[in-house]
Order: structure tokens, then sequence, then C-alpha cells
């Protein structure tokens, strides 16, 4: 998505996508923290994509730490509360 390559479908649909669009990444705690993972995270957030931070907690590899994908409930509250901030007219009253 960062280096925009397009080899598989889901990367042709981010590409031509003219909506919002949000990631919630997902993978081992080594993988997580290195420097090209956190360098990709930062070039999406600047093509103004919103990150759904992942989690701590049991991984994979029976690693435990930073890289567990959010729960679904927390992706869910999260766009609830992104999307509700950008409503313009919210909490206004005529």
């Amino acid at each position: 998505m960062a280096n925009g390559v397009c080899d598989n479908l889901l990367i042709a649909t981010y590409l031509s996508a003219k909506c919002p669009v949000y990631f919630a990444p997902a993978m081992d705690l080594d993988m997580y923290v290195h420097p090209s993972t956190i360098a990709s995270f930062k070039k999406l957030k600047q093509f103004g994509n919103a990150m759904i931070p992942a989690e701590n907690g049991d991984l994979a590899s029976g690693l435990s730490g930073e890289g567990r994908m959010s729960e679904p409930e927390n992706i869910v509250a999260f766009l609830e509360a992104d999307l509700e901030s950008q409503l313009p007219l919210k909490g206004k009253k005529y």
C-alpha cells in the first residue's frame, strides 16, 4: 500500500479508492517495530489514511506484545468515533 505496488486486487482497490481508507495492521512484534514497517505506517498516514492501532497481547508466534490486530469491536468503535468526529453538524441544534 505504501509503495504503490499493485500486484493484487486489494491493492488495486486501495489505489483507486476515492473514499476514506482505514487500515488495521497485525503482525509479529519484531515486524511491527521494524523501521521499514514504521516508515510504511507513517507514509500511509501522510497519504491521508487512518491507522487503527494494533493492540498488545498474545501473538501467533507465541510472543506477547504490540502487533496484535485490534479486536473487531474496537475497530468498529474506532470507525464510529472517527467518522462521528467529522460530522460538522454533530451536536448542533437549530
